[in-house]
């Protein structure tokens, strides 16, 4: 009985220590409004909705989009490709299907994931609808793909 009240303390102390690591307090920072974030972000992903933006560790956030075009068959064929496709100029040294990904990121990053010294960004996009849903494209952006300059923020007329 006695090791159980150890083990149950020590779990006790295991969950408030973590609850004092938890990420960061957005609040702290003066966060722009989650509605004028996720309004921007669509505005950014287009056609393609924006779902959730979530914050997590010390230092990561994840934007979690939808595509109706990606499909298993399509994701097979290796012909999915997420945002409309990019010139090589638009590109400016990003993969194609990474370009939509990033400028979502970096839309992510100058309205508030800067502020919190946000290291990565993920951009998740998987399918609409049956088992599509449950598959997903992980796009990962460092702090190099988020603060430097780059020609992709423009948008092409």
């Amino acid at each position: 009985m006695p090791q159980l009240a150890r083990t149950t303390r020590l779990l006790a102390v295991v969950l408030a220590a973590s609850l004092v690591v938890a990420p960061k307090n957005l609040r702290s920072q003066a966060p722009i409004s989650s509605a004028a974030i996720n309004a921007n972000l669509q505005r950014v992903a287009g056609p393609y909705p924006v779902l959730d933006i979530e914050w997590f560790g010390q230092d990561s956030a994840r934007i979690v989009v939808e595509d109706s075009s990606r499909t298993a068959a399509a994701v097979m064929q290796h012909t999915w490709l997420f945002g409309p496709p990019v010139t090589a100029a638009e590109a400016a040294g990003c993969p194609p299907q990474k370009v939509l990904g990033r400028r979502i990121a970096r839309a992510l990053w100058r309205l508030q994931a800067k502020a919190v010294d946000v290291q990565q960004i993920i951009v998740r996009v998987h399918g609409r609808s049956g088992l599509d849903r449950l598959s997903f494209e992980d796009m990962y952006y460092g702090r190099s793909d988020l603060d430097d300059p780059w020609i992709g923020d423009r948008v092409s007329p």
